[in-house]
């Protein structure tokens, strides 16, 4: 309670401060385009300052609204894995459980959020992807690569992605129904309105479908509102999500055998934000609390044999103030974070967690070139204080060419399921220490009319990694444990075309090539997340058009795993390959008022399998309808 009166007399005596009317800049981050944000002018948003995308010293990829409604795809999450060195691990199909790995990170060292609202969970980071945000609802993808801890503190390990929201203009409704193989059935509702300044906007949509092999049927709810509202004083934003998922999950977790275990996850945020510009200066500052239930039952029809409840909620304050002077932009943030977790087996844990950021953006030779040193002070009342380092350099060699350099040093701490978390399979550590390490970047960006072409090198050397190992023999369980040291390193390169001709609207290709070294100590055990990263990524994508209302989009995705995968959960199937190619397709019919679509996704039927042995779908085809009133 004391960490909540704090927060809000933080925000009210923040806004009661500013008396003058937002500047037009202001204004135009409030009215937000419908319309497709080409790749070289989007704006990093976050809960940090809001700068161009030519102006990051960091590897950044973005997928516009545009590229979103083209792809086949019916979730978020379903579009990360379009985007290269991003590698996707389901375990369900459309989104219903994934985890994210980000030049090879584990899923626990990616921060996720949404309009700066971070996802990051105290239980496990196996619901950061929980996004309870409609598709529909979604203006952009910005994808963070590298250590992200200067600007987020802890868990933006390898690399950070924000979502961000919609902001309509104009007030009406949208319907959506779909229907596909495996009994797949989707309803969506999307509706804007403008009431004295204030827009609202609200959202709900609901898949649901059988299931492609015994027990994998699912039921995904989502539940979105904003409203934003101009003042004197700057814009207010309010936002509220929840998301209700329920899925059957064979093979989801444990061993082969376990093919009845079920889950039901509520996750939910909730947010007040204040954006302020005026005279070089801006101040974003926010108030969140997010909330996650998770049950988990071994046997569905039976849950008295094992289950497991977790209740988490994350709390806070967060704000940063900027001013652009003579000598550059200089910038402080404050963050201040309750988080609780109430679980069966993980017991009862508090935490508190508080952030300083300072930095500064020197310009030299007429801005061509830039230099951001930076310096993140943490404290976790678990782990005690440390200082986060880091250094960007941006050089605009001409107009076209953006030449950048990256270093800083990252971290993390254990989850509560690291520490604590005990089965029959797996055993926690709570001796377990923070994870660290040093980043290091190179990279080149080259904008000539339509085409775009990105490439960067970089490494990234860790200490005390943490991971759950497990030695070879039969029966032996998996143990959190503390890698030595572990090294990756990789580098990657896109090429990008939009508008090239009249029926071509997009090509788009991308490579990444991944290495790891561990240490010598730890090549006799079996790791189960930490040392499973890709080596070899390929993703392509196209769209042609055939007049103004057809489109039609096709995707490739080849991936190549370090190691063999598991076996899988069903002894009566085959083992998956070591590397895969998948096939995507989507067809759009547009009129003014409605668009029908059709889609595929592994279109070459690729039996594949991405964590712990799950095969996922074979071909799986959709149809839908949406209407715009």
């Amino acid at each position: 309670m004391k960490l909540w009166k704090s927060c809000l007399v933080g925000l009210v005596s923040g806004v009661a401060s500013f008396g003058e009317s937002p500047t037009a800049d202001a204004q135009a981050i409030i009215n937000l385009a419908t319309d497709s944000i080409d790749l070289p002018s989007a704006v990093v948003i976050g809960n940090r300052a809001e700068v161009p995308l030519q102006s990051v010293g960091h590897t950044f990829d973005v997928l516009t609204r545009s590229d979103l409604a083209s792809l086949p795809i019916s979730s978020v999450v379903e579009a990360l894995q379009f985007i290269p060195g991003l590698d996707l691990r389901q375990r369900g199909p459309r989104g219903v459980q994934a985890d994210l790995s980000i030049r090879g990170g584990t899923f626990d060292q990616v921060l996720v959020l949404i309009n700066g609202i971070k996802m990051a969970d105290p239980q496990t980071g196996h619901h950061v992807l929980n996004i309870p945000v409609p598709l529909e609802n979604v203006e952009r993808i910005e994808v963070l690569k590298g250590p992200g801890a200067r600007l987020y503190g802890q868990n933006a390990f390898a690399g950070a992605i924000n979502i961000v929201t919609r902001h309509p203009t104009e007030e009406g409704l949208v319907l959506r129904a779909t229907g596909g193989d495996f009994g797949y059935a989707g309803f969506g509702a999307s509706g804007t309105l403008q009431r004295g300044g204030v827009t609202h906007t609200l959202s709900y949509g609901r898949d649901i479908a059988a299931g492609y092999r015994d027990n994998t049927d699912f039921d995904v709810a989502n539940l979105f509102y904003q409203a934003t509202l101009p003042t004197a004083g700057g814009v207010f934003e309010v936002i509220g999500a929840l998301s209700d998922r329920a899925f059957g999950a064979n093979g989801f977790y444990a061993s082969a055998a376990a093919k009845q275990q079920f889950e039901s996850i509520q996750t939910s945020i909730l947010a007040l934000s204040h954006k302020r510009t005026w005279r070089g200066t801006s101040l974003n500052q926010r108030l969140s609390w997010r909330r996650n239930q998770d049950e988990y039952v071994f046997v569905r029809n039976n849950p008295s044999l094992y289950r497991n409840l977790h209740l988490s909620h994350t709390y806070g304050y967060d704000g940063y103030l900027s001013r652009q002077g003579r000598w550059g932009r200089s910038g402080v943030g404050v963050e201040i974070q309750g988080v609780a977790l109430a679980s069966n087996n993980l017991g009862h844990r508090e935490r508190f967690v508080g952030n300083l950021l300072l930095e500064h953006a020197f310009a030299f030779a007429h801005e061509r070139l830039t230099v951001t040193p930076g310096l993140t002070l943490n404290y976790l009342s678990d782990a005690g204080a440390r200082a986060l380092p880091a250094i960007d350099l941006l050089f605009h060699a001409t107009d076209a060419l953006r030449l950048y350099a990256n270093a800083g040093l990252t971290y993390r701490v254990p989850t509560y399921t690291d520490l604590y978390y005990e089965d029959p399979a797996n055993v926690g550590n709570p001796n377990l220490v923070p994870e660290q390490a040093y980043a290091y970047e190179l990279g080149a960006q080259y904008n000539v009319r339509e085409w775009q072409l990105k490439g960067a090198a970089w490494q990234r050397t860790g200490t005390n990694l943490i991971d759950f190992q497990r030695d070879t023999v039969p029966g032996a369980k998996w143990r959190a444990t503390n890698l030595n040291e572990v090294t990756f390193r990789g580098f990657e390169a896109s090429v990008t075309a939009r508008r090239l001709r009249n029926w071509l609207a997009l090509v788009s290709l991308g490579y990444t090539y991944i290495d790891g070294e561990v240490d010598a100590a730890f090549t006799e055990t079996q790791s189960r997340y930490a040392l499973e990263q890709l080596r070899h990524q390929f993703v392509a994508r196209a769209t042609v058009t055939f007049g103004e209302r057809v489109s039609l989009t096709g995707g490739l995705r080849y991936a190549d795993r370090v190691n063999d995968p598991l076996p899988s959960p069903d002894p009566t199937v085959r083992v998956a390959p070591r590397d895969y190619t998948v096939m995507d397709l989507r067809v759009d019919y547009r009129r003014r008022a409605w668009t029908v679509f059709a889609d595929a996704s592994n279109l070459n039927n690729q039996f594949y399998t991405q964590s712990n042995g799950v095969p996922l779908p074979g071909r799986w085809a959709r149809v839908g309808l949406e209407l715009r009133l």
